[in-house]
């Protein structure tokens, strides 16, 4: 993360991650350095309708929208 000339962050950080292999791991860490995570439940993501093609792109903006709306189940 970058940092600002004083040390703090120039804005709130959020991260969201569906819960797998490293995503405990990565939420603990974040959390300790005070970043809102969330670790959302993957049985509880619903795929956009109409989506075929699983890209990380597209997985990165169905995650933001999810983290903007408060819409995701988590599991930690």
């Amino acid at each position: 993360l970058r940092r600002a000339v004083n040390g703090s962050r120039p804005c709130p950080a959020a991260v969201i991650d569906d819960a797998g292999p490293t995503g405990y791991d990565l939420a603990r860490i974040l959390t300790a350095s005070d970043i809102r995570t969330v670790v959302a439940a993957p049985s509880k993501l619903q795929c956009p309708s109409g989506s075929r093609v699983k890209t990380d792109a597209l997985d990165a903006e169905y995650f933001l929208t999810l983290l903007r709306l408060d819409a995701s189940t988590a599991v930690i």
